[in-house]
Protein backbone atom coordinates (compact mmCIF):
# COMPACT_ATOMS: atom_id res chain seq x y z
CA UNK A 1 0.00 0.00 0.00
CA UNK A 2 1.43 3.61 -1.17
CA UNK A 3 2.32 5.74 1.78
CA UNK A 4 -0.54 8.38 0.81
CA UNK A 5 -2.97 5.57 0.80
CA UNK A 6 -2.00 4.63 4.03
CA UNK A 7 -1.97 7.87 5.62
CA UNK A 8 -5.26 7.92 5.05
CA UNK A 9 -6.46 5.13 6.13
CA UNK A 10 -5.00 5.79 9.46
CA UNK A 11 -6.21 8.83 9.89
CA UNK A 12 -10.06 7.64 8.78
CA UNK A 13 -10.02 4.73 11.08
CA UNK A 14 -9.80 6.81 14.54
CA UNK A 15 -12.80 8.77 12.69
CA UNK A 16 -14.56 5.42 11.96
CA UNK A 17 -14.19 4.61 15.37
CA UNK A 18 -15.59 7.68 17.03
CA UNK A 19 -18.59 7.97 14.74
CA UNK A 20 -19.59 4.05 15.02
CA UNK A 21 -18.18 2.37 17.69
CA UNK A 22 -19.40 4.89 20.55
CA UNK A 23 -22.64 5.05 19.56
CA UNK A 24 -23.35 1.55 19.48
CA UNK A 25 -21.28 1.27 22.68
CA UNK A 26 -24.09 3.43 24.32
CA UNK A 27 -26.48 1.63 22.50
CA UNK A 28 -25.76 -1.76 23.96
CA UNK A 29 -24.96 -0.18 27.54
CA UNK A 30 -29.11 0.80 27.42
CA UNK A 31 -30.19 -2.37 26.05
CA UNK A 32 -28.64 -4.40 29.05
CA UNK A 33 -29.36 -1.97 31.41
CA UNK A 34 -33.18 -2.09 30.17
CA UNK A 35 -33.27 -5.77 30.15
CA UNK A 36 -31.34 -6.07 33.62
CA UNK A 37 -34.33 -3.46 35.06
CA UNK A 38 -37.33 -5.63 33.68
CA UNK A 39 -35.93 -9.03 34.65
CA UNK A 40 -34.80 -7.82 38.22
CA UNK A 41 -38.29 -6.72 39.26
CA UNK A 42 -40.57 -9.82 39.78
CA UNK A 43 -42.90 -8.74 41.90
CA UNK A 44 -44.92 -5.30 40.78
CA UNK A 45 -45.19 -2.26 42.78
CA UNK A 46 -48.22 -2.12 44.86
CA UNK A 47 -50.74 0.07 43.59
CA UNK A 48 -51.21 1.45 46.91
CA UNK A 49 -50.31 1.53 50.67
CA UNK A 50 -53.69 -0.51 52.06
CA UNK A 51 -51.85 -3.59 49.74
CA UNK A 52 -48.79 -2.95 51.45
CA UNK A 53 -50.01 -2.88 54.90
CA UNK A 54 -52.45 -5.77 54.20
CA UNK A 55 -51.50 -8.93 56.17
CA UNK A 56 -52.76 -12.26 54.03
CA UNK A 57 -54.17 -14.29 55.90
CA UNK A 58 -53.99 -18.53 55.05
CA UNK A 59 -57.08 -18.14 52.96
CA UNK A 60 -56.61 -15.71 51.09
CA UNK A 61 -52.85 -17.15 50.38
CA UNK A 62 -54.55 -20.62 49.35
CA UNK A 63 -57.15 -18.98 46.84
CA UNK A 64 -55.23 -16.47 45.38
CA UNK A 65 -54.20 -17.32 41.50
CA UNK A 66 -49.72 -17.91 41.35
CA UNK A 67 -48.15 -14.91 40.40
CA UNK A 68 -46.46 -16.95 37.53
CA UNK A 69 -48.43 -18.88 34.99
CA UNK A 70 -47.05 -20.44 32.05
CA UNK A 71 -48.19 -19.95 28.61
CA UNK A 72 -50.86 -22.37 27.81
CA UNK A 73 -48.27 -23.21 24.70
CA UNK A 74 -45.38 -24.25 26.87
CA UNK A 75 -47.79 -25.71 29.10
CA UNK A 76 -47.74 -29.70 29.54
CA UNK A 77 -50.70 -31.40 28.63
CA UNK A 78 -51.47 -34.96 28.74
CA UNK A 79 -52.67 -36.08 24.93
CA UNK A 80 -55.87 -37.71 25.00
CA UNK A 81 -56.77 -41.21 24.32
CA UNK A 82 -57.59 -42.11 20.55
CA UNK A 83 -61.40 -42.82 20.52
CA UNK A 84 -61.45 -46.04 18.12
CA UNK A 85 -64.20 -45.99 15.95
CA UNK A 86 -63.89 -49.17 13.76
CA UNK A 87 -61.24 -52.20 14.04
CA UNK A 88 -61.03 -54.11 11.13
CA UNK A 89 -59.48 -57.54 9.62
CA UNK A 90 -58.89 -57.48 6.18
CA UNK A 91 -56.92 -59.13 2.88
CA UNK A 92 -54.24 -57.58 1.66
CA UNK A 93 -51.73 -58.31 -0.79
CA UNK A 94 -47.99 -58.15 0.30
CA UNK A 95 -44.63 -59.96 0.53
CA UNK A 96 -44.10 -59.62 4.30
CA UNK A 97 -45.59 -59.04 7.49
CA UNK A 98 -45.19 -59.29 11.27
CA UNK A 99 -45.34 -62.52 12.93
CA UNK A 100 -45.82 -60.70 16.72
CA UNK A 101 -42.99 -61.47 18.03
CA UNK A 102 -40.62 -59.16 16.29
CA UNK A 103 -39.88 -60.58 13.36
CA UNK A 104 -40.90 -59.52 9.40
CA UNK A 105 -41.49 -63.03 7.68
CA UNK A 106 -42.48 -63.93 4.22
CA UNK A 107 -46.74 -63.10 4.09
CA UNK A 108 -48.49 -66.82 4.13
CA UNK A 109 -52.17 -65.59 4.01
CA UNK A 110 -51.67 -62.00 5.63
CA UNK A 111 -54.27 -59.63 7.16
CA UNK A 112 -54.26 -56.32 6.98
CA UNK A 113 -55.26 -55.19 10.83
CA UNK A 114 -56.89 -51.59 10.31
CA UNK A 115 -58.08 -49.34 13.07
CA UNK A 116 -60.26 -46.71 12.44
CA UNK A 117 -60.29 -43.31 14.71
CA UNK A 118 -61.29 -39.88 13.30
CA UNK A 119 -57.87 -38.80 13.67
CA UNK A 120 -54.55 -39.88 14.92
CA UNK A 121 -52.70 -37.55 16.50
CA UNK A 122 -48.78 -37.02 16.74
CA UNK A 123 -46.92 -38.17 19.71
CA UNK A 124 -42.96 -39.27 20.95
CA UNK A 125 -43.85 -42.95 20.64
CA UNK A 126 -45.02 -45.13 18.02
CA UNK A 127 -48.05 -46.97 18.29
CA UNK A 128 -47.76 -50.85 19.49
CA UNK A 129 -50.75 -53.19 19.21
CA UNK A 130 -50.89 -56.12 21.17
CA UNK A 131 -53.33 -58.79 20.34
CA UNK A 132 -53.36 -61.64 23.32
CA UNK A 133 -49.60 -62.19 23.23
CA UNK A 134 -48.85 -60.96 20.12
CA UNK A 135 -47.13 -57.24 19.57
CA UNK A 136 -46.91 -55.23 16.15
CA UNK A 137 -44.62 -52.79 16.25
CA UNK A 138 -44.98 -52.03 12.07
CA UNK A 139 -47.66 -49.62 10.81
CA UNK A 140 -48.49 -47.12 8.13
CA UNK A 141 -51.31 -44.87 7.78
CA UNK A 142 -53.00 -45.57 4.51
CA UNK A 143 -55.33 -42.46 5.37
CA UNK A 144 -56.08 -39.92 7.76
CA UNK A 145 -58.16 -42.37 9.88
CA UNK A 146 -56.41 -45.31 9.59
CA UNK A 147 -53.81 -46.89 11.28
CA UNK A 148 -52.48 -50.54 9.08
CA UNK A 149 -50.74 -53.12 11.16
CA UNK A 150 -49.88 -56.24 8.57
CA UNK A 151 -50.06 -59.66 10.25
CA UNK A 152 -47.88 -62.21 8.13
CA UNK A 153 -50.62 -65.10 8.20
CA UNK A 154 -54.45 -65.07 9.74
CA UNK A 155 -53.69 -68.36 11.90
CA UNK A 156 -51.35 -66.36 14.06
CA UNK A 157 -54.43 -64.70 15.60
CA UNK A 158 -56.16 -66.25 18.39
CA UNK A 159 -59.81 -66.11 18.48
CA UNK A 160 -61.13 -64.43 21.94
CA UNK A 161 -57.95 -62.65 22.48
CA UNK A 162 -57.45 -58.87 23.71
CA UNK A 163 -56.79 -56.28 21.15
CA UNK A 164 -55.39 -53.24 22.56
CA UNK A 165 -53.35 -50.11 21.31
CA UNK A 166 -50.84 -47.91 22.99
CA UNK A 167 -47.53 -45.81 22.20
CA UNK A 168 -44.07 -47.23 23.15
CA UNK A 169 -44.04 -48.48 26.76
CA UNK A 170 -46.26 -46.07 28.34
CA UNK A 171 -49.10 -47.81 29.81
CA UNK A 172 -51.15 -44.73 30.45
CA UNK A 173 -51.63 -44.82 26.54
CA UNK A 174 -53.55 -48.06 26.37
CA UNK A 175 -56.91 -48.10 24.74
CA UNK A 176 -58.46 -51.53 24.71
CA UNK A 177 -60.48 -51.88 21.31
CA UNK A 178 -61.80 -55.11 21.96
CA UNK A 179 -61.84 -57.87 24.53
CA UNK A 180 -62.63 -60.83 22.39
CA UNK A 181 -61.39 -61.04 18.85
CA UNK A 182 -63.59 -62.04 16.12
CA UNK A 183 -61.41 -63.49 13.08
CA UNK A 184 -63.18 -64.32 9.79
Amino acid sequence: MPRRLRRRYEAAVPALSSVVVRPLLVVVAVLIVATGCFAAADDPAPANKQQVNRKASPVTVATQAPHRVAPAAIARQVPRKPVVDAFKIESIVVKHGEDGRGGSVVAGNPRALNIVAESWRGRGLDPVLSIGRLVFRKYSHPSKQVLRFIVSDVALLSEGAEVSLQYGNDTSSRVVITTSLRVR
